[in-house]
């Protein structure tokens, strides 16, 4: 279920009145409202550059991968890689759901063995900072978008924004932490770790 940000002149209205008091004036609601789009105005991003071709690149190629549809084993799940089919992976665990009593992070097993261990993983709100030296950990979004905070062995750091259909791949050695930024909650991906000895 999404969630509705738009302020209405109701719910000023709301934030106006204050208990016992009087029903506030058109004119008090219309100063709120003027003063509340000057602050968004005073705090807007301009969006970089490259997030129009970066938006234009992913939906061509959501195209492309509805064009190919293949069914995955789920029993047997191939490795995850940059160019794995969202839709694909999106159809096969559809009928893996979050538990009701989720409190923040849940594992669902799909595959275990000398090359990799594979889950369909669930986060309700972060991954707290973490590092890997012995897996490559890479994620497929299913659904919901978070940002990616990453820090490499230089100490050079750096965010990320990830959104449905993005595969994210963190190298040896990176520390990392995901945040949810979804509405939509809990985020769902394929969580693959890629043995080093593989």
């Amino acid at each position: 279920m999404e969630r509705n940000t738009d302020i209405t002149i109701e719910s000023i209205r709301a934030w106006l009145k204050q208990e016992g008091h009087a029903e506030p004036t058109d004119d008090a609601v219309k100063q709120a409202e003027q003063a509340l789009l000057l602050i968004a105005q005073a705090n807007a991003i301009e969006p970089p550059l490259s997030l129009r071709s970066r938006i234009l690149g992913k939906i061509e190629r959501l195209k492309e991968q509805a064009k190919t549809f293949a069914s995955i084993d789920i029993e047997h799940p191939p490795l995850i890689h940059p160019d794995s089919n969202w839709l694909d992976w999106r159809a096969a665990t559809e009928h893996i759901q979050a538990p009701n009593d989720l409190d923040n992070i849940h594992l669902h097993p799909l595959r275990s063995d000398d090359t990799a261990d594979m889950f369909v993983v669930f986060v309700q709100e972060f991954v707290p900072e973490e590092v890997h030296h012995d897996v490559l950990e890479s994620f497929l979004l299913l659904e919901g978008a978070c940002v990616c905070t990453i820090t490499d062995e230089t100490g050079h750091t750096r965010r990320e924004y990830y959104s449905e259909g993005d595969y994210i791949s963190f190298k040896h050695g990176e520390v990392h932490d995901v945040q949810i930024l979804s509405t939509v909650h809990p985020a769902k991906a394929i969580l693959q770790w890629l043995k080093k000895a593989a």
